[in-house]
This record gives C-alpha cells, structure tokens and sequence, in this order.
C-alpha cells in the first residue's frame, strides 16, 4: 500500500474546492455528502471538466469509494486519475482475471442486519438480473405464458438455494448450474426404487445434486428443515424431472 498518509476529512465544512475568496463560494465536504449532479449534453465535457475535477478532489483528500465504470475506458480514466495523485496503490480492481472476487449470493446469506439470509430475497435479486437482462436483449416477458415460466424459474431458483443451504454446500451461480447440470432425469428416478442403499449412496458420489440431496437429509436439524427438505427432494426427484425441456433449457 502506498506509505503516505492521506487526511481523514471530519470537517463538514472543510473546503474542497475555492471558486473564489469568498467562504460562501467554497464547495465543501457537507456539500459533496449530500449528493452531486452534473447535466450537459453529449460531449460538453461533463467527465473530463467538472468530473474530473472533483474526482481528482475526493482522491487528494483521501476519499474512498465505489466506482462502477460502464464506458469501456472509464477504468483508464479513474487509474490514470489516481497515479496522477499518488493514490494508484489503494486501488482494488475487480475484473474479470483479477485477483478479487464477490460473491453478492454468500454475502447475502451470511450478512447481519434485517432480511438476511432469506431465500426469497436472493430469487428477488437473481429475477431482477434476469429482467434486466431481458430487457437490454429486448426479449422482455409479457404473455401469460411467459409469466407462467417466469414463476417456474422463480420457484426452480427457491429449491436450488433451498437444497445447497441445507447441504452445507456454497450458495453460487456455479453450484447451481452444476445443480441442474447434474438433476436427475425421469427415467433414472423410477430406478430409485429398486436401487440398494449402497447404490444410491455411490450414485451420491458421482452426481452433484443427488449428492446434495442426500447431503442434505443427513444434516437435518429440525422440523422445520424436515419439511423444507421434502419440498426440495420432491421438486428434483419428481417435479423437475418430469417439466417440459423448455422449462429446464430456461433454467439453466
């Protein structure tokens, strides 16, 4: 990290930037808390005059923050800004290759605070990416039929955190495309019964979601989780497995 100090700003009414002597003029720390908008047309110079600008301001005074860059040049422009200060060792880059990661569905499950670790609330976030993506895509749902396989993903998504949260295993995107990858097909469930216990348990081995399943009965805890593991078991053994291919391609 880089070794010098940078000034920790308590001061509401420390001054930013001085557009002239006068202390009314000053824009300082209580203005910029409270929300900045900057309006012009394309190619006014929003970004590179008075962007720039207070940027450059923030990172003197030892601000820090979450910059979310949607022009492709836009992370350039914000490490060239910090070299230029002498800040350029307190960046955290998340990318893709880079050494950082997050994973927003473990974080939302471990957090503290109201509404944590809820599974509806994480099938909320990952339908409101799905819409969003249908929307940049232009393909958004609108018919009943669509609604109907809106709910059917909603409610595949409710069982695969469902079933990775109760068999220990971590709540990802790629555990829950290897849930479905590996989701046992109809036919292969109407062997479950005549299957020996060591069979099924070898099977467990060699196939992620029966894994899981399985995983997931022995870990049980209480009553609660009882039922909720009938729910799961009963969806991937026997609803998922007999839905329409257009169900099951959507899903994963």
């Amino acid at each position: 990290m880089n070794s010098k100090k940078w000034p920790t700003v308590t001061d509401l009414d420390h001054p930013l930037i001085k557009f002239s002597n006068n202390k009314q003029d000053w824009w300082t720390v209580r203005d910029a808390v409270r929300g900045i908008q900057i309006f012009g047309g394309i190619g006014s110079g929003k970004s590179s005059g008075s962007g720039k600008t207070i940027i450059k301001t923030f990172l003197r005074n030892g601000f820090g923050g979450l910059v979310l860059c949607a022009k492709p040049d836009e992370r350039e422009n914000w490490e060239k800004y910090a070299q230029e200060v002498g800040r350029e060792d307190d960046l955290i880059i998340f990318s893709e290759g880079s050494e950082y990661e997050f994973n927003p569905l473990h974080y939302e499950m471990r957090r503290e605070g109201k509404g944590a670790g809820e599974v509806f609330n994480l099938t909320r976030l990952f339908m409101e990416i799905y819409s969003m993506g249908n929307r940049f895509a232009g393909t958004g749902n609108t018919g009943e039929s669509e609604r109907y396989w809106d709910n059917a993903l909603r409610r595949c998504i409710n069982r695969m955190i469902q079933l990775l949260g109760l068999a220990g295993e971590e709540i990802s995107i790629r555990n829950m495309r290897r849930l479905l990858s590996s989701s046992p097909l109809e036919h292969e469930v109407e062997k479950l019964s005549s299957m020996s216990e060591s069979d099924i348990e070898k099977w467990g081995k060699e196939n992620y979601c029966m894994g899981s399943i399985i995983k997931a009965g022995e870990r049980l805890e209480s009553e609660n989780q009882e039922e909720e593991y009938t729910l799961i078991s009963d969806y991937f053994l026997r609803e998922f497995a007999t839905l329409p291919e257009k169900t099951s391609t959507n899903n994963s």
